[in-house]
């Protein structure tokens, strides 16, 4: 097998404090092995795409958990969000590493050239690291006990950059666009008589409510506005923790708001910036009943401080942080030069870099963003269909944990279970209707269009997902 370098020609290797960072250098300098620095290094800008440099199977992706000898590959959090390709016993094993963020699953097929990363600058290092990418090879049978932790130069494999084209094939996913981070902005009330198409957004979240029970005046406007420029809608809802908010009433407010004018690639946020930023079981309820009942992707929004200083573990491990950290406070326009603010143990969706923006269309200061991710990869394309329609685990009749598995839409339901609701019931919906058939809705449980999905393929595919509604003990 033939594999790539995982980023395009234009990327260099980089320097860091004057020496070229590529393998074998550094030896014994406090980080590296006596073998030297255990990879190349590439001085990619935050959201640079990451390609698969050979075909394979997703060996692990995220942060690092635990000590470094309690995984195959002798990672720790130093090397922040990684991703392993693992590309067969006899093929060798790469690690890209200090990613922003994956848009693959541990377990899932990729081919060469898929792109399954963005660059970043992600670490547990006390004094960060600057955006780059950490790009490792572990060959066929490697042993980790030596001098470089059994890695060799990644050179040794790759030999070319990728040039082609990409054909999704099978279970793989179709790779994220190749455009990396888009650039945003934040409106409300405050922002009144702003021409959102002529700022240059690709994104934009507009204020939905706040509270209990008040809407913000201009958010139907804002909303409309972003639909006639063609860009979407992150809908956000600014809480209000105080005890006699219930975070249920709350959630409920907004998605009787919001409810009616979402579409499709729109999102929802709760905006954490008021009172008792440490409850933060109270925004994990709120993001549990808003991702559950809407099936969008779901984010919290905070300052650099605020995430940092409680316990989110538990928020972390099914929602993505929309972050503010505005350093200087001295960019006016889309893009930046300063690099990602460390952050452990968060994925960052967007980064809201400036309070001072000033942009075409509005003549006041504006909040500017970079996005990072966006949807939920709930998109089901023609392969994803062929797959369901031809697996022979659906000949004796499939589960319906098959059935989830097979549309990419198992999410831990340990932790994220009230969120997985949501989103597999807005999946199931989509399947029916690209087999065309209308889903009646009304009272019907995600199981209930599981189950359907799973007899109506292991009995000649005549789909009907018009399942009665149970009735309620009484």
């Amino acid at each position: 097998m033939s594999y790539c370098w995982p980023l395009d020609a234009s990327v260099p290797i980089s320097i860091v404090y004057g020496i070229v960072r590529d393998f074998g250098s550094s030896p014994n300098d406090g980080i590296n092995p006596a073998g030297g620095h255990t990879g190349n290094d590439y001085a990619a800008n935050i959201g640079t795409p990451v390609r698969a440099p050979g075909d394979g199977v997703i060996a692990f992706e995220g942060w690092i958990q635990g000590a470094y000898y309690q995984n195959p590959w002798w990672l720790d959090g130093k090397g922040g969000i990684v991703c392993v390709l693992d590309c067969g016993d006899t093929e060798p094993t790469f690690i890209m590493g200090h990613l922003s963020r994956t848009v693959v699953d541990k377990g899932q097929r990729v081919k060469k050239g898929d792109i399954i990363a963005y660059t970043g600058n992600t670490t547990t290092l006390a004094g960060g690291v600057g955006a780059h990418l950490h790009f490792e090879a572990l060959p066929p049978g490697y042993i980790l006990n030596g001098p470089t932790y059994g890695r060799v130069n990644p050179n040794r494999y790759c030999k070319e950059y990728w040039t082609g084209t990409i054909a999704p094939q099978g279970d793989v996913k179709p790779s994220a666009p190749a455009t990396g981070p888009v650039f945003g902005i934040d409106v409300s009330m405050y922002q009144k008589g702003i021409n959102i198409a002529a700022t240059g957004a690709r994104w934009v979240a507009v204020k939905a409510t706040e509270g209990i029970g008040w809407a913000d005046p201009a958010y139907a406007s804002n909303v409309a506005a972003a639909r006639a420029a063609g860009i979407p809608v992150y809908h956000y809802h600014f809480a209000r923790p105080v005890p006699e908010n219930d975070p249920l009433v709350e959630a409920d407010s907004f998605v009787k708001t919001v409810q009616a004018r979402l579409k499709p690639g729109d999102g929802a946020v709760l905006d954490w910036e008021a009172e008792n930023p440490q409850n933060t079981g109270w925004a994990k309820k709120w993001l549990d009943a808003v991702g559950s009942r809407l099936g969008v992707d779901t984010w919290i929004y905070m300052n650099t401080a605020t995430a940092k200083a409680y316990d989110w573990s538990a928020v972390q491990k099914g929602y993505p942080l929309w972050l503010a950290d505005y350093g200087p406070n001295t960019d006016k326009g889309f893009g930046t030069s300063r690099t990602l603010p460390l952050v452990p143990g968060w994925s960052i969706a967007a980064w809201q870099y400036s309070s001072v923006g000033r942009l075409p269309g509005y003549s006041g200061d504006l909040d500017l963003n970079i996005v990072y991710k966006q949807g939920t990869d709930m998109a089901l394309t023609d392969a994803d269909i062929k797959k369901l329609l031809n697996s022979p685990a659906y000949d004796d009749g499939p589960s319906i944990s098959q059935v989830l598995k097979d549309l990419h839409l198992s999410i831990d339901p340990g932790e994220s279970g009230k969120r997985n609701a949501g989103v597999v019931y807005s999946g199931l919906a989509q399947l029916s209707a690209q087999l065309g058939v209308v889903a009646d809705k009304a009272g019907v449980t995600p199981e209930d269009m599981a189950k359907a999905v799973a007899d109506q393929l292991a009995s000649g595919f005549t789909v009907n997902l018009n399942v009665e509604k149970k009735e309620e003990p009484k």
